[in-house]
């Protein structure tokens, strides 16, 4: 679902007045026969529901199910991770390790969009 799409249960609250968020998903840009593909932030979210409750495995997949969606048939060329905890780097790097990627993947130790959230993915793709 667009962001800009979200009902006003899970709009950010600006100066007491409601608002959407102010990004894409995703941002394509064609240079001669290539497609870029820029991966916003995407992380364990279908529709404007997060997926509560379900660990970090769960996360992660259904975050790159989403990146998958994103961005078709394109190949992944990069990726960057932020992880709420740092606790989580051996286990996020050991499940992207098993998607056979062999792509540069940078780990970040950082907030994400949601409370609730454990992990956030951006990256680049090219088709």
């Amino acid at each position: 679902m667009a962001a800009h799409a979200y009902s006003e249960d899970v709009l950010a609250a600006a100066h007491s007045k409601k608002t959407t968020p102010k990004f894409e998903r995703a941002k394509s840009m064609t240079f001669g026969d290539r497609e870029l593909i820029y991966i916003s932030g995407t992380a364990a979210i279908r529709g404007e529901e997060t997926l509560v409750g379900v660990g970090l495995e769960r996360q992660l997949h259904i975050t790159m199910e989403n990146i998958a969606e994103l961005i078709g048939e394109a190949k992944l060329k990069m990726l960057r991770v932020y992880l709420k905890d740092m606790s989580f780097y051996e286990e996020a790097e050991r499940l992207l390790n098993a998607y056979k990627l062999n792509i540069p993947i940078s780990y970040m130790w950082a907030d994400v969009c949601r409370d609730e959230l454990l992990i956030e993915i951006e990256g680049i793709a090219v088709l």
